[in-house]
């Protein structure tokens, strides 16, 4: 296993794979880096990335999972034609603002398994993101700003520490929304009106009721082609009592957990709907 690498890492070729080794550190990036365009260092024992990563600026993936960083630096940020970045599984308690504000080509961000507790308002000027996984952190408020993430169609913020999600009903493109083994409360009133999204995870909370408007996630719009109903809805160990009559109606739905909950007596038409979808 590799446990040192000089500067020599950024002229191995375009895609480099120095993963599951012993690496502790990155070295500096020359002042012309060659073409790097895939480069990963996951599963190491990695601890600083250079301030100068962004010479490297033909990269287009970076993985750095799975190793000992606490601080990323803001020229990650400066890497124009990054599109892909996973931060996964380290000890970082915040993304910097500055590569947040610079990250314009970034369409997939996983920082999930961190140390996070507050997302700073920039996160707004990652404009073209389109997955964003923020799972397992200690994320207690979301910023007003993420709503500009106006491509955003896969959201994951399991296993933090909200209370709230109404800020998130203005990501009109969101197709997959989990935000398990929070402290969620309620479902917002106005939920139908993520009229893309397919999936829906919310279990393990302390929900305790389901807005009757849930139904609209099921209505067939007149331009179909465009959009899809809620597919998936997982509302399992929570502290529902009860479940509406609409959600019945709920055209497109091919799955529904609502286990381990206080659920004592079902909508009259829930045989015939458990007849079609996996309950």
């Amino acid at each position: 296993q590799i446990r040192k690498i000089n500067k020599t890492l950024y002229e191995l070729g375009a895609e480099i794979n120095l993963s599951h080794n012993k690496l502790t550190d990155l070295p500096s990036a020359k002042i012309k880096a060659p073409a790097i365009r895939r480069l990963d260092v996951s599963h190491n024992q990695i601890s600083v990335v250079p301030d100068n990563i962004d010479k490297v600026y033909t990269l287009v993936y970076l993985n750095l999972a799975h190793n000992e960083l606490e601080v990323i630096p803001r020229e990650l940020g400066f890497l124009k034609y990054l599109h892909e970045l996973d931060l996964s599984f380290n000890k970082i308690s915040a993304l910097p603002e500055e590569m947040c504000a610079q990250a314009y080509s970034l369409v997939i961000l996983n920082a999930s398994d961190n140390q996070i507790a507050e997302l700073p308002s920039d996160i707004g000027s990652m404009i073209v993101m389109e997955d964003l996984n923020l799972a397992n952190n200690q994320i207690e408020m979301l910023p007003e700003e993420i709503t500009a993430l106006k491509y955003l169609k896969s959201l994951d913020l399991s296993g933090n520490k909200l209370t709230k999600m109404d800020v998130l009903i203005n990501l009109k493109a969101i197709e997959t929304l989990r935000v398990a083994r929070n402290n969620i409360t309620e479902l917002p009133e106005n939920i139908h009106k993520l009229k893309q999204l397919i999936e829906l995870d919310f279990s393990a909370n302390e929900i305790r009721s389901i807005p009757r408007t849930i139904n609209r996630f099921g209505l067939l719009p007149v331009d179909i082609n465009k959009m899809t109903g809620l597919e998936e809805l997982d509302l399992h160990d929570n502290l529902l009592e009860s479940l509406p009559d609409n959600i019945c109606k709920m055209a497109k739905l091919e799955k529904l957990d609502v286990s381990d909950n206080k659920i004592k007596i079902f909508p009259a038409k829930m045989e015939e709907l458990a007849k079609r979808i996996e309950v």
